[in-house]
């Protein structure tokens, strides 16, 4: 795997992470 592959691939699982991340806080906000 190349540099970049891996790089791409931590960059999308970071951006998963925060989306699922934003939405259990949203959740516990709002109820």
């Amino acid at each position: 795997m190349s540099t970049e592959t891996i790089l791409r691939a931590l960059i999308i699982a970071l951006v998963i992470v925060a989306l699922l991340v934003g939405f259990a806080l949203d959740e516990k906000t709002y109820k």
